[in-house]
This record gives structure tokens, C-alpha cells and sequence, in this order.
């Protein structure tokens, strides 16, 4: 993409990066203007695992870059050097690599080139992930820019032409993950076009096959990183790290349950005799006792219940009138209180639906924590709307009406489950 140089700012005395834009891509200016719309994106990305961007210049027809000067070396070159995988500075620079990514999709900017010449290594071991967003703005010929020494690290969706979201990072993370613990990667063949195709068809050899002893739940992790449909990936960033920093994979204890990346005659991790658990005989990828819907099935149901919830407080609004004598019938508070109650709670209902419907139709990253902080108003308001089949009693009679009630006292807890399913983190919890 271009050259760069270690320069000092004269203003400041400040060493930085200086990257010059290669002459084909400053003269084009659809791309350049694309190229400053995503740089925009990417300098609000503030964290200590990103390369932090200063400007975007030009000098005559020259253009170029300023960033943080970083001083070390790529992850490709230190994987070079490495003989043999070390798992301890493996899952290290992995856990820094993923905060960096996590900071970027909170702000919305997803690399989409995500490979180890973008990841620097400081002499200290610390990691930095470069080149936020630049890969986006390039994509005005999608068969030139996929053979830029990508395809293998390029999503099945990127390499397909397809939208891409969050997801494509996850991917890109997992196939340098498998090359970080293996020392190969995940797919290999004499062309990019050949790549390309096996990261749309083919499933990877389990890395654990590669790196003998590798611990069962970092093995299913990458698969898992590695789906071929963004659904069966990891929702967010923030899922991946509770993964990568949880005890099942730095011992290999609790392997998560398979995907469709993973057959399920693979073999238990040894026993340790130390731990009296570990005698006793069990499945080798039993998933944890707790119930989960399929995510797309779940996503459906909690989309499903959000269009009643529409549809119930459209009638209401539209009943408007009718619902003075329906209180009346059943006997409840003053109805020159109740009913604008009434209507009030349909409009704060129709903005709690809409926003639920958006982040979870959209499938925002955050939707689930999110959720978790508007679960006690949700709850209040259904809770009251659970009542709404009342209304009706004097035309269904009362012995329906009261049938309905605790379906719909339910259907809070309902949404929670449904949600757990869809985002299945353990922030989901209300005891947290």
C-alpha cells in the first residue's frame, strides 16, 4: 500500500510513523475520499493494543499518513523466528490482539484485514493491531483487493463479496491463532485464488492434530473462531476473550460443546490424577448443564415476541376509546388515571421494542449487555401489560382472560432466555 518511514515532527519533537501512499492509489479520488471517510472512523479508536492514527496529508501528489511509531517487529516475523509454540506468550499476545479488536468494534470500525504483517510486537511483549479500517476504504475492485496478499486470512463472506461485520475479525483472529499455535496455517495452496476458495469450502485440520497436547478448549475455540457462517462464530469480541481468558482453555478442563466445524469423536484431554473429577468418566464434549436455543432459531422467537409486543400496543392505541368501559368492567383504578397509564406505557413500550428489535435484527455486538441493564424496566413493563388480556375478559370471559395472564407474566423471562441464547455470555446474568 505504500512506504514507510520513521520521521519527527518538527512542531513537537514527537517521533512517528510516516506512511506514503503508493502514486496509484493518491490519484484516484473516489478511493482517497473513501480512504479519509475510514481513517475518520479509525482515529476514535483510543486503546494501548491499537496504533493510534494522528492525520492524513497531502503534499502536492503525494499523500500520506502519520501515526503512533511503534518499535519492534510484525507477529510474522517473530512467528519466523520462533522454533516451537509457546502457549503461555501465545495466549498472551492473543488476549491483547482481541482487546484491540474489541475496542474497534465498540466503535463501530472493523479491520477486515486482519493478518500478522498488521499486529507489531514491542521488545516488552506488548502488542499493537495496525492498519484499522484501510483495507474497507480500498475495496473499489473487489477481485484486485482480495489477491493483495490476503485470501488467507479473508472471512468466507469477504472472499465471497459479501457484507461483512464484526464477525470477518473473529474469522481473520482465528486463523491467526491457528498459526500461532501450530506453526502453519490454516490453509495453504499455490494461488491466492485457490485460497480463497478453501476458506469458502473447506474445514480446517483441528489444530490440536498439529500441536500435540494443546488444550481441548483452545482447540474448539479456533474452530469455532472458524465457521463458515458468521452465526456459529463467537457473537462479539467480548465473548471470544471471556473464552480465551477462562480456566478451560489455559487447562483444557471444560471444552465447549462442538459446532459444525467439529466432530464429536474427538478425544477427552488426559485425566489429572490430581483432581479427583478428573477420574471420573465423562463425555468428552459434554457442554455445560445449561439450556441454549440454536442462535438463529432463538434470534427468530425474540424478534417474533417484539412484533406482538407491537401489534398489542398498536391495538391498544387504537382502542383508545373502548378501553374507559373495558376498565370500568373490571373494576380498576379511576380510568381518568388508568387509561392514559395505558397509553402512556404503549408508548414507552413501542421505543423499547424498536431498540430491541434494531440491535438484535442488526446484531450489535453489545446488544446483550445492553439488555441485561434494561431487563428491570422491561420486566416492569411487561409485567404490566401481562394484565392487558383483562381488558377483553368481558367479550372472551374471564376464565380465558385469567388463562392468558401468566403466559404472559412469562414472557419476560422468556425474552431473557431467548437473549442468553443469542448472546450465550455470562454477563446475561442479573446476579452480576
Amino acid at each position: 500500500m505504500g512506504i514507510v518511514y520513521k520521521a519527527r515532527d518538527r512542531e513537537t519533537g514527537e517521533i512517528v510513523a510516516l506512511k506514503v501512499l503508493k502514486p496509484e492509489i493518491s490519484a484516484d479520488p473516489a478511493v482517497m475520499q473513501r480512504f479519509k471517510n475510514e481513517l475518520l472512523l479509525a482515529r476514535k479508536i483510543t486503546h494501548k493494543n491499537v496504533c493510534r492514527l494522528h492525520e492524513f496529508n497531502r503534499v502536492g501528489d503525494i499523500a500520506y499518513i502519520t501515526m503512533e511509531f511503534v518499535e519492534g517487529e510484525s507477529l510474522r516475523a517473530f512467528l519466523k523466528k520462533r522454533s516451537s509454540p509457546d502457549l503461555t506468550t501465545t495466549l498472551g499476545m492473543a488476549h491483547q490482539i482481541a482487546e484491540g479488536l474489541q475496542e474497534a468494534h465498540r466503535q463501530a470500525v472493523v479491520h477486515r484485514d486482519l493478518k500478522p504483517e498488521n499486529v507489531f510486537v514491542m521488545p516488552d511483549g506488548h502488542v499493537k493491531v495496525m492498519d484499522f479500517g484501510i483495507a474497507r476504504s480500498l475495496e473499489t475492485n473487489t477481485q484486485t483487493v482480495t489477491l493483495i496478499g490476503t485470501p488467507a486470512y479473508m472471512a468466507p463472506e469477504q472472499a465471497r463479496g459479501q457484507r461483512t461485520d464484526h464477525r470477518a475479525d473473529i474469522y481473520s483472529f482465528g486463523l491467526m491463532l491457528y498459526e500461532m499455535v501450530t506453526g502453519t496455517p490454516a490453509f495453504q495452496a499455490d494461488t491466492p485464488m485457490a485460497v480463497l476458495l478453501q476458506q469458502i469450502q473447506d474445514i480446517p485440520r483441528p489444530p490440536s492434530e498439529l500441536t500435540p497436547g494443546l488444550p481441548a478448549s483452545l482447540n474448539l475455540l479456533i474452530l469455532r473462531c472458524l465457521e463458515k457462517d458468521p452465526v456459529n462464530r463467537f457473537a462479539s469480541t467480548e465473548e471470544l476473550l471471556r473464552e480465551l481468558d477462562s480456566e478451560a482453555v489455559s487447562a483444557g478442563k471444560r471444552p465447549s460443546p462442538p459446532l459444525s466445524n467439529i466432530g464429536t469423536d474427538v478425544p477427552a484431554m488426559p485425566s489429572d490424577p490430581a483432581d479427583p473429577l478428573a477420574r471420573t468418566p465423562v463425555p468428552a464434549l459434554l457442554p455445560e448443564t445449561e439450556f441454549a436455543a440454536p442462535r438463529g432459531l432463538a434470534r427468530t422467537l425474540f424478534l417474533t415476541i417484539q412484533v406482538g409486543y407491537l401489534a398489542l400496543y398498536a391495538a391498544a392505541a387504537y382502542k383508545a376509546e373502548s378501553l374507559q368501559q373495558a376498565l370500568e368492567g373490571i373494576a380498576m383504578i379511576g380510568t381518568g388515571i388508568s387509561v392514559p397509564l395505558v397509553i402512556v406505557s404503549a408508548m414507552c413500550g413501542v421505543s423499547v421494542r424498536l431498540y430491541l428489535l434494531s440491535s438484535v435484527g442488526l446484531d450489535h455486538p453489545a446488544a446483550g449487555k445492553k439488555f441485561v441493564r434494561l431487563f428491570p424496566a422491561l420486566f416492569l413493563l411487561d409485567t404490566l401489560w401481562a394484565f392487558s388480556p383483562l381488558l377483553l375478559a368481558q367479550k372472551i370471559g374471564y376464565g380465558l382472560a385469567l388463562l392468558a395472564v401468566p403466559g404472559m407474566v412469562y414472557l419476560p423471562f422468556a425474552q431473557r432466555t431467548l437473549m442468553q441464547s443469542i448472546y450465550p455470555v455470562r454477563s446475561l446474568s442479573l446476579s452480576k
